[in-house]
C-alpha cells in the first residue's frame, strides 16, 4: 500500500531526497495508527512534523518564510495539545485543535501561508497531514459538553467564512486553500462520530482532491487545456449530487443529530446547512466563470492555428 501511495503522488518528478522524505512521512503516518498511548502518539506527530519539514524544505524553491511560519504554528499547536491533555484543560485543548486544523478563529494564517506551497505539499497538508491530529483526538481525547458546543460554533463560523470568502475569489488555487478550511469542519464532525467514518471520508476526499491537483502545474492555477476536468473535480469536491461526498455529508448530519439530541446542539444544524449551501453556490459560481473563460478562449486558439 505504501508503494502504491508513493507511485500515486508522482514520484517521477521528485528527487531521491524528496522520495525518501515522502516515504518516511507516509510510513510514520501509517505507524501512528498502531500507537497505544497518548504520549507515544504525540511523539509520532512531532517526528512526522520534522519529516514533513524536511520534505517541504527540499521541495520548496522560494518563500521559505511561509514554510517556517507553518512549522512554528504546527509546533505551537502540538505543544499546546500536549500541555492541555496533561493538565486536563479542555478549553485550551479545543483551541489548540482549532489552531492545528486552521479553523475559526485561528484560520487566517493558513490562507496566506498555504497558497504559496508547491502542489504536492498543498495536497499533503489538505489530506494526509490531517490524519495524525484526528487520530490522537479521536482515540485519547474526550470533549465535554461545553467544549463540544465551542467546536460546533467554530464549525458553523468556519463554514460561513469559507463560503463567503470563496464568493470573492477568482483564483482556483486560493479556492482550494479556502475550501480546505471549510472541509476541516466536516472532518471534525466525522471524527465526532467515529474514527472509521473519518477515515472513509478522508479517503474519498483525498481521491477527489488528488484528481483536482493533477490538473495543476508546480505552483500555479489549472493548466488551461484541463479547465473542464478541473471543473468536474470541483463538482465532486463540492458534494453536489450525485457525488459520494453529498451522501456522506447527509448521513454524517443524520448521525450527529441522533447522537446529540439536545436543543443547544441541534440549533447548530440549520446554520451548518445554510453555510454549506453558501459554499456550494460559491463553487458553482467559480465553475461557471472558469468554463466561460475557457469557452471564450476557444476562438482565439482556432485563430492562432489558422
Amino acid at each position: 500500500m505504501l508503494k502504491y501511495l508513493c507511485t500515486l503522488l508522482i514520484l517521477k518528478t521528485l528527487s531521491p531526497a524528496n522520495t525518501l522524505f515522502l516515504r518516511l512521512y507516509l510510513l510514520l503516518t501509517l505507524l501512528l495508527l498502531s500507537t497505544p498511548t497518548f504520549f507515544s502518539s504525540w511523539l509520532f506527530i512531532e517526528f512526522i512534523i520534522l519529516i514533513f519539514l524536511g520534505l517541504s524544505y527540499s521541495t520548496f524553491q522560494n518563500s521559505l518564510s511561509n514554510l517556517i511560519t507553518f512549522f512554528l504554528i504546527q509546533t505551537l499547536a502540538s505543544l499546546s495539545i500536549f500541555i492541555s491533555f496533561t493538565l486536563n484543560l479542555s478549553i485550551l485543548l479545543s483551541i489548540s485543535v482549532l489552531l492545528k486544523l486552521s479553523m475559526f478563529p485561528v484560520h487566517i494564517w493558513f490562507m496566506s501561508v498555504a497558497y504559496r506551497f508547491p502542489t504536492l505539499i498543498l495536497f499533503l497538508i489538505s489530506t494526509i497531514h490531517k490524519l495524525p491530529v484526528f487520530y490522537i483526538i479521536s482515540t485519547f481525547v474526550y470533549f465535554d459538553n461545553f467544549t463540544l458546543h465551542l467546536l460546533f460554533f467554530s464549525i458553523v463560523i468556519s463554514l460561513l467564512v469559507s463560503g463567503l470568502t470563496i464568493c470573492t475569489i477568482s483564483d482556483s488555487r486560493l479556492l482550494l486553500v479556502t475550501s480546505s478550511i471549510g472541509n476541516n469542519t466536516w472532518f471534525l464532525l466525522s471524527r465526532i462520530v467515529s474514527l472509521s467514518f473519518f477515515l472513509i471520508f478522508l479517503a474519498i476526499y483525498t481521491i477527489f482532491l488528488y484528481s483536482t491537483f493533477s490538473t495543476f502545474s508546480y505552483q500555479s492555477n489549472p493548466i488551461p487545456n484541463k479547465s473542464y476536468l478541473f471543473s468536474l473535480n470541483i463538482v465532486l469536491l463540492s458534494a453536489l449530487p450525485p457525488s459520494p461526498l453529498f451522501f456522506l455529508k447527509l448521513y454524517l448530519l443524520y448521525l450527529i443529530i441522533t447522537m446529540f439530541e439536545t436543543p443547544v446542539t441541534n440549533s447548530f444544524f440549520i446554520p451548518i446547512l445554510l453555510s454549506a449551501s453558501t459554499i456550494l453556490v460559491s463553487y458553482l459560481r467559480h465553475i461557471f466563470k472558469l468554463l466561460t473563460n475557457s469557452y471564450n478562449r476557444i476562438p482565439q486558439i482556432l485563430l492562432l492555428k489558422l
